[in-house]
């Protein structure tokens, strides 16, 4: 069954196909325009290599993310008991787990960015932040925050509260027990830090635990604030800490609605947040097809599915999509005109040329 559905797909017998990592990692097809991700993958890498999976003919592509905050509490606790390893010292699992909360952190962080995401991508894998960029520091793809398809909510005060509560207790309490003073709750817990005598206890008391969970783990990913590593991480002053005192700051990010992971089929296209970023070598929009050559590029690629089928083979075995949209626009009726398409050389020309050139012919005809 496995095979015979990836054979379908590779093939062009059917458009969509629903896969697991692996089994997706292993399909070799260049012209998938979409990649959709049901949940969260593990990290940057993970993502980076599975998405893609799209546009590897270089035409524009999108891959959507579909998340919600369940999907990090579930990476989380798996990451947490994957790593009960007997072959492993108590040290040593501690290091492993270590080195995949970072990963996951960073993943995490892509996720609730309202920055550029080729940029955020960029920066993690050591690169320039040069891609393609605008003077006013957008992409000049088809990045989704760029474009602004989010919502944000102004969290500015939540924010400077945050800070204030983090230099109350000395950078020396997880988060936690930040969320809980300023809730102004009186969990036993917190009876050493007497937080009824600090100014921020109680300051948040009408904001929900979750948003401000929220916004303190964006303001680590924004530098704002760090969070320490081991089993008890502190919250601690980041390098852009002093911003939040400053009298112009203002901060937003991006409005996260919550579901229940028994609704996710629903969440995916209405309360989980979608993040989209076009992969491609080209920008998005830089080819725009008038009526006529849009036509003829799906009449070609009716020819080239037929071909593909006589010889048993992928569609893109016999031409990428890039080739066939530069043979729309070129309309090649004689050999020296075929061979200026785009992907086309003399055992091209020889193998499929004139079955092409007579369907253009018959068209310009018509």
């Amino acid at each position: 069954m496995r095979e015979r559905a990836q054979r379908d797909f590779v093939t062009d017998r059917v458009p969509v196909v629903v896969a697991t990592n692996a089994f997706g990692m292993g399909i070799d097809k260049s012209n998938v325009r979409y990649v959709i991700h049901h949940n969260m993958p593990e990290s940057i890498e993970a993502y980076y290599q599975e998405a893609g999976r799209a546009g590897r003919d270089g035409e524009p592509s999108r891959c959507t993310l579909l998340w919600n905050e369940s999907d990090i509490v579930t990476r989380r606790r798996l990451l947490d008991s994957d790593y009960e390893n007997e072959r492993l010292t108590p040290d040593e699992q501690e290091v492993v787990r270590r080195a995949k909360r970072r990963l996951l952190d960073a993943m995490v962080g892509y996720c609730r960015t309202t920055d550029c995401l080729h940029i955020y991508m960029t920066r993690y894998f050591g690169e320039n932040d040069t891609v393609g960029g605008t003077s006013d520091g957008k992409c000049a793809g088809g990045c989704a925050n760029c474009e602004h398809t989010f919502e944000t909510v102004d969290v500015t005060e939540t924010a400077r509260a945050i800070s204030r509560c983090v230099h109350d207790v000395n950078q020396n309490v997880g988060m936690g027990k930040i969320v809980k003073i300023l809730r102004g709750s009186k969990a036993q817990d917190l009876s050493y830090l007497n937080p009824e005598s600090m100014p921020t206890f109680g300051m948040l008391e009408g904001v929900s635990e979750a948003r401000i969970r929220d916004v303190l783990s964006q303001m680590a990913t924004d530098g704002f604030l760090f969070i320490s590593e081991g089993r008890l991480p502190i919250v601690k002053f980041g390098t852009r800490a002093a911003e939040t005192v400053a009298p112009g700051f203002h901060y937003e990010i991006k409005k996260i609605e919550r579901t229940s992971p028994t609704k996710r089929g629903g969440a995916a296209h209405g309360t989980s947040y979608e993040a989209g970023d076009e992969i491609s070598s080209t920008a998005v929009g830089s080819y725009i097809p008038d009526d006529d050559a849009e036509a003829l590029f799906q009449r070609l690629r009716e020819l080239r599915l037929d071909i593909a089928r006589e010889i048993g083979k992928p569609p893109y075995i016999v031409f990428s999509d890039r080739t066939l949209r530069d043979m729309a626009r070129i309309r090649p009726v004689t050999n020296a005109q075929f061979l200026a398409v785009n992907g086309v050389g003399d055992n091209k020309l020889r193998l499929y040329g004139e079955r092409f050139m007579n369907l253009i012919r018959s068209i310009n005809a018509g």
